[in-house]
């Protein structure tokens, strides 16, 4: 009798399913390693948060910390030990690029030492007395601080080259000094919120001046290392969130990196519909975010109700378009719900005034009335440029809603007269399309190539 079993190789990698739909593949013997790394990479993480998370009785910050570093390195060796004794390079690389991830834990407890030096023992109560470090010595401090610093440079540049060895020194470079953010001797709420915005600001413009076009940064792996200077200003919103006082700006801040992240993500999957499924929850944090954003300057700013309404939609509204511009796909039903919001918010807003015999409500009810006007005119405006029937029709209901409304209140005012406003905002509209008739063919130019760029069918 034939023996069929070796008629053919024993391949599991990615074979035919039975029970699968005709074109998909199951997974297989090939695919184990590779889950396998992630698995432990996860469970690295995990240890690595307990070691920092657990009570350590009567050992000191420089005890405690040092064996931490020696965790750190003992990964890194062990992923030259993988690439040199067995030659093996994807687990040598996971390895290498897990110690260089460790580097904001490293900072985070360098920058609890300088903090306990400068300002004392932090007080986080009973139950998170264990994450305070204690004051110690400056000379053991300064031995502690030069040590790590000859011991984590290299331990970083060999996992960020790991992974992206093109570019690994610039990146290297940022991720260091992003880094710093979590040494600074300052737990102030507002003070790390404007950190935070300068940093994320340096590293988007870097990255996008460094790093654009070039072809081997567009893997995953180099994505990731990419991503990674944005890992340490999340980690110091997370702990003024979590530890100290803090504004609705430090909660805006972390719900914006979630957000980026989320897009992130999506963006590296291999399927584009899992990406967009993905990058879609990103609109949550993208509309808290806005929200706090708005309660803040509000409070700052003492609002009326009606204006923070408005306030609130229009972020929401701008987050949106951000959002829809670096998530997959055209971004059309992310300028849609933009469109969608900051109408209703603009609606909802002036609603809130509901009688004009008040001086003070009469001068609100006009500047929210014209703020309206100018909303649903900008709408129609976009509507039209993008192509795109439902925000344009949008646009000319919000439109006609707020004239009647205007008109309405006409009847009510005593001594102003709301036709001017209509008057100004009608003249002002008539001359502004008139001057782009006649005056600007630059601007009707890039209005025609901003048209036929982001037209949405």
């Amino acid at each position: 009798m034939k023996n069929t079993a070796t008629s053919k190789p024993i391949a599991f990698e990615y074979e035919e399913d039975s029970n699968s739909k005709k074109g998909e593949k199951s997974f297989g013997i090939k695919d184990l390693p590779q889950l396998l790394r992630y698995l432990g990479a996860t469970i690295l993480f995990a240890s690595a948060a307990s070691f920092l998370l657990q009570g350590w009785g009567g050992w000191d910050s420089i005890h405690r910390y040092g064996y931490f570093l020696l965790f750190t390195l003992s990964l890194s060796a062990c992923g030259f030990g993988l690439g040199i004794k067995l030659r093996e390079d994807k687990g040598a690389r996971t390895l290498l690029a897990i110690g260089a991830a460790f580097l904001p834990a490293h900072a985070t407890q360098l920058g609890a030492m300088l903090y306990a030096n400068f300002a004392g023992k932090a007080d986080f109560g009973r139950n998170l007395s264990y994450l305070s470090f204690d004051p110690v010595p400056a000379l053991s401090l300064a031995i502690v601080m030069l040590v790590a610093t000859l011991v984590l440079i290299p331990v970083a540049y060999s996992g960020i080259s790991a992974m992206a060895r093109a570019e690994a020194r610039k990146i290297t470079a940022i991720y260091l000094a992003s880094n710093t953010l979590l040494l600074l001797p300052i737990r102030d709420g507002s003070l790390i919120a404007i950190a935070s915005v300068v940093a994320l600001s340096a590293i988007f413009f870097l990255d996008r001046k460094i790093f654009k076009g070039e072809t081997a940064m567009e893997t995953w792996e180099a994505s990731a290392m990419r991503i990674l200077p944005a890992v340490p200003v999340g980690v110091a919103l997370v702990r003024n969130l979590l530890l100290y006082p803090h504004t609705e700006i430090i909660e805006a801040l972390v719900l914006i990196l979630l957000s980026a992240t989320l897009v992130g993500i999506g963006s590296l999957l291999k399927r584009e519909r899992t990406g967009k499924f993905i990058q879609f929850f990103a609109s949550f944090p993208t509309i808290g975010a806005a929200q706090c954003i708005a309660n803040e300057l509000a409070d700052k700013l003492h609002l009326d109700r009606g204006l923070e309404d408005m306030l609130a939609g229009y972020l929401i509204a701008a987050g949106l378009v951000v959002l829809g511009k670096y998530s997959r796909g055209t971004g059309r039903n992310y300028n849609r719900f933009a469109a969608l919001i900051a109408l209703t918010g603009s609606f909802i807003g002036m609603m809130q005034y509901s009688s004009p015999y008040f001086w003070k409500t009469s001068i609100a009810i006009l500047l929210v009335t014209v703020i309206c006007l100018v909303n649903s005119l900008l709408t129609i405006i976009v509507g039209f440029q993008l192509r795109d029937k439902f925000i344009f029709r949008l646009g000319i209901v919000a439109f006609i809603g707020t004239l009647i409304y205007q008109v309405n209140f006409t009847f009510l005012f005593s001594w102003v007269s709301p036709w001017m406003v209509l008057a100004i905002v009608g003249l002002t509209t008539v001359f502004a399309s008139s001057i782009l008739e006649t005056k600007a063919s630059f601007g009707k130019e890039k209005l025609r190539t901003l048209r036929e760029r982001f037209a949405s069918n």
